[in-house]
């Protein structure tokens, strides 16, 4: 009666394979979820396989009129060259420098920069964003862009305090 009951696989052994199974399901989703986002991005923006370096530029207080820029140096540390077609710039004021250079294939493990420069128009705080487009006409880097326009008229006085010798009494 016994081997008959578990032959036709309604036993408690068959219950525990079953059970088994659905429990080494869950625990491997239960996994999944838990190792979800622990990856590296070789890209802050997760576009390419650029390293970017800044990928936030801040040119901070900029007179109006006046024209600043900074290097931006993309890295790559993809397994295969990387051609770039386009450096774009979002964003009033800013622009980008080096454009007629490209196309320019980029080797693993090589660098290629660029120039972003900001040129205030007035008093006003402005933000933007680069993206470096591949021959293919996908974007391999990104970063963002941010300054702020003040007055360029050198006016600007801080009121102060004078001390002399003969205005202090001992």
């Amino acid at each position: 009666m016994f081997s008959s009951y578990c032959a036709c696989g309604r036993g408690p052994i068959h219950k525990l394979r079953s059970w088994g199974t659905e429990l080494f399901a869950i625990l491997a989703c239960c996994l999944v979820v838990a190792l979800s986002g622990c990856g590296y991005a070789v890209n802050a923006s997760a576009t390419g396989a650029f390293h970017v370096s800044p990928d936030a530029i801040t040119f901070g207080a900029v007179p109006v009129g006046q024209t600043a820029t900074t290097n931006v140096l993309l890295l790559n540390e993809s397994s295969a060259p990387i051609e770039i077609s386009q450096v774009s710039v979002a964003g009033q004021n800013f622009f980008a420098n080096s454009q007629s250079s490209l196309p320019v294939t980029v080797n693993v493990g090589s660098t290629y920069s660029f120039v972003i420069g900001f040129k205030p128009g007035n008093e006003s705080s402005y933000s933007g964003q680069f993206t470096v487009m591949s021959a293919a006409g996908k974007p391999v880097a990104q970063g963002s862009i941010s300054g702020s326009g003040v007055s360029s008229s050198g006016s600007t006085s801080t009121p102060g305090l004078t001390v002399s010798a003969a205005s202090l009494t001992m």
